[in-house]
């Protein structure tokens, strides 16, 4: 599915000009002004050029082509059709566009917040405890997601439950960049690095770097402008069978059952490993909620990286077959 901002026009320029600028066609231009037409002589950027050929009937530095624009973008970028449209645009990828999302409305948040507005497909969110669980989405047992298109194209990043538990970050690093590889990601909080692997190996073509400078999308919009990575289907080794990257990976009814798991697993660790230590800092509310949003906020960092081994490692893959 193409954006449906994508949109196409007709542009003239002129080879001869210092200055490169397109200017769309319309109905309502001249049929014949100068560059069109024998008065193209008189032009100062033509004679520039000396050119000798024999009057004719149309500038010969008059170029026309074909592009393709983003109608929503402030400022209209053209881009020459022979050179293909960004890959965003022309497939399902556009639905992690900022300037889609924004114009379209299906954005999210989380946190006690969240808006009730569909995901990047259109599918309505099923909900635990104000956590959006994407319908469409496949979720890993360390708590990242993966979204594979009907193009084969794959963006992967992390679920509601990980954001409320981070509520924020300082900042990440990349350390995947490119290639087939299990994507790593180390996140930042409160200096220590937390690092998130996917499971499953994928062929990673783009990284999603406006993160570095608003690291702050990884928590407030994880599944869609907190995406972390953009990739591909690995290619099977001869003799093996091929794989999908998000095989092993929890869908629909069975991804919520199991978010609501893990949500009250959360909250029976604090419950059970983290407040007898701490009875004396801390006041908890026995009203059979769960854990604190920002919770790694309120932790040690010993705390913070045993809790992180429990919950959101790459070994955590037997817990979806006990």
């Amino acid at each position: 599915m193409r954006c449906p901002f994508l949109r196409e026009a007709q542009v003239k320029s002129c080879c001869a000009s210092t200055y490169k600028k397109m200017i769309v066609r319309t109905s309502g231009q001249a049929v014949h002004e100068r560059c069109s037409s024998k008065d193209w002589v008189t032009c100062p950027s033509a004679k520039q050029h000396n050119e000798s050929n024999p009057v004719v009937e149309r500038c010969p530095f008059l170029q026309e082509s074909l592009v393709q624009y983003c109608s929503a973008a402030p400022t209209s970028k053209y881009v020459p059709y022979n050179d293909g449209p960004s890959s965003h645009c022309v497939g399902d990828s556009h639905k992690y566009c900022e300037l889609y999302l924004s114009m379209t409305k299906m954005d999210e948040h989380v946190g006690p917040a969240v808006s009730q507005q569909p995901g990047p497909s259109g599918q309505p969110h099923l909900m635990v405890h104000d956590i959006p669980v994407p319908s469409d989405l496949a979720f890993a047992p360390n708590h990242m997601w993966i979204d594979v298109a009907d193009d084969r194209t794959c963006h992967v990043g992390v679920d509601g439950l990980l954001a409320r538990v981070l509520g924020r970050i300082d900042g990440l690093s990349f350390v995947t960049t490119k290639g087939a590889a299990c994507p790593t990601v180390a996140l930042n909080v409160h200096g220590t690095d937390l690092m998130m692997t996917f499971p499953n190996q994928l062929v990673v073509t783009g990284l999603n770097t406006y993160l570095r400078s608003r690291p702050g999308n990884l928590t407030t919009h994880p599944y869609t402008l907190g995406w972390l990575f953009e990739g591909t289907d690995p290619k099977p080794h001869e003799g093996e069978p091929a794989q999908r990257p998000d095989d092993g990976c929890l869908r629909g009814k069975q991804a919520l059952e199991w978010m609501t798991a893990e949500t009250n697993r959360i909250t029976g660790y604090v419950n059970e490993r983290l407040l007898p230590s701490r009875q004396k800092e801390f006041v908890t509310m026995m009203d059979g909620g769960i854990f604190v949003d920002g919770l790694v906020n309120y932790l040690t960092r010993e705390e913070t990286l045993q809790f992180f081994n429990e919950f959101f490692s790459q070994t955590a893959k037997w817990r979806f077959t006990t």
